[in-house]
């Protein structure tokens, strides 16, 4: 009857009971006599069989408690949201238990109830695994509709979302795929992590605007250092993010970071020439003499000055890096100024060509000023530091 399983567990765990009872008091009554003939110094009684009774029923009583606790708490969890679940208190429980029942088996005669509390323990020690992956905090909703094609059913993440409905669905059938689908989302969730750095990194990075000379209102861009190395990071991370063979699911939105940063850098190189070729054009076409000769590249000149000028006045109030040079808009606008400019040189230095061959006494200057124009190239205060407005009026009279 006390290993039957088919005895009710109300009777049989209140015999146990009551069996402990009447061995605890045998116990009791064996520990007084003891106490007597340890006084009178005779030789203390002993009941070998007593302490293996008292483990027998120990153990029955442990098996028959143990099962319908583990079935009571296997109901709650059974009827929880599933999202509500303590993984961890489920993973300590499940452990109390496999303990417990091998320690039944090894102490208790061959019997069905037993094995029935293992079988019951085996099959959650291999559903927690299962539960972990589904409770991976970066399963998204792209993650979740692979999870529900994986077990061939659509369930509802609302209240009656609990585990006795994955249970009905045999989650533990496609357990691997499981798996691999919640380990994608962590790794994805890892490159996502990565991009919102460069993201958020460049959400405080400004370009530096500073006067042109001593202008109130023509402004030219600063020391571009260290966005120069922030960009090479960046962009170096947006490869490390695209190599990843997890990077299916955000591709579209590490493309898109991706697509930014390099506009934003073929901008800002494009921008650095602008202003190179602007900042050595500009004391030239301040000269009068200049202006009148060469009308038509004057005002081609003043027409770029105007877009840079402003250009520079919204990005002085704008000064965010990425969301101004990371605009298509202005690459364009850029690479027009630049070959509108590069138009203009090849112009100048074509007028000088026929001052020089029209005036070979001034063959000299012309020189200088040739070679002033060269190392501008590199070094855009040159133009400013050798006065060339003064020496071009000297060849144009």
């Amino acid at each position: 009857m006390l290993l039957s399983e088919e005895s009710a567990p109300a009777a049989v765990l209140d015999e146990l009971q009551q069996l402990q009872t009447q061995l605890q008091g045998h116990a009791e009554e064996l520990a007084r006599l003891n106490r007597f003939q340890r006084l009178f110094k005779v030789q203390e009684s002993q009941v070998d069989d007593l302490s293996v009774v008292q483990e027998d029923v120990a153990l029955k009583m442990s098996l028959w408690s143990s099962s319908a606790e583990f079935e009571s708490v296997t109901a709650a969890w059974k009827a929880s949201h599933f999202e509500s679940l303590d993984l961890a208190g489920m993973e300590d429980t499940v452990a109390r238990f496999h303990k417990s029942v091998f320690r039944m088996e090894r102490g208790l005669p061959p019997n069905k109830l037993a094995p029935k509390l293992r079988a019951a323990v085996d099959e959650y020690r291999q559903l927690l695994p299962v539960v972990a992956v589904l409770r991976n905090k970066a399963l998204k909703e792209r993650h979740w509709a692979k999870v529900f094609a994986a077990i061939g059913t659509t369930l509802n993440r609302d209240e009656t979302f609990t585990l006795q409905a994955l249970l009905d669905a045999n989650v533990t059938a496609v357990k691997d795929a499981l798996i691999t689908i919640s380990t994608e989302a962590t790794q994805e969730a890892a490159l996502e992590e990565l991009l919102a750095k460069v993201t958020s990194k460049w959400a405080a990075i400004e370009f530096s605007v500073v006067p042109y000379k001593d202008s109130k209102d023509v402004f030219i861009l600063g020391a571009i250092d260290e966005i120069q190395v922030a960009l090479e990071d960046s962009l170096v991370t947006m490869s490390t993010i695209l190599a990843s063979r997890f990077v299916a699911g955000i591709r579209a939105e590490v493309e898109k970071v991706e697509k930014q940063l390099n506009i934003f850098s073929d901008t800002l190189d494009q921008w650095v020439q602008v202003q190179k070729s602007w900042l050595y054009l500009e004391p030239i076409f301040s000269a009068q003499d200049i202006q009148k000769q060469l009308p038509s590249e004057y005002r081609a000149f003043d027409h770029v000055h105007k877009q840079l000028k402003d250009i520079m006045r919204r990005t002085k109030d704008r000064p965010n890096a990425l969301q101004t040079a990371g605009n298509p808009t202005l690459l364009e606008t850029l690479t027009k100024s630049f070959e509108t400019l590069e138009a203009i040189q090849k112009s100048l230095e074509e007028y000088l060509e026929t001052k020089r061959v029209a005036f070979p006494r001034f063959h000299f200057l012309y020189k200088q000023l040739k070679d002033i124009m060269r190392r501008t190239k590199d070094r855009p205060n040159a133009l400013q530091t050798a006065g060339n407005p003064t020496l071009l009026e000297t060849l144009t009279k």
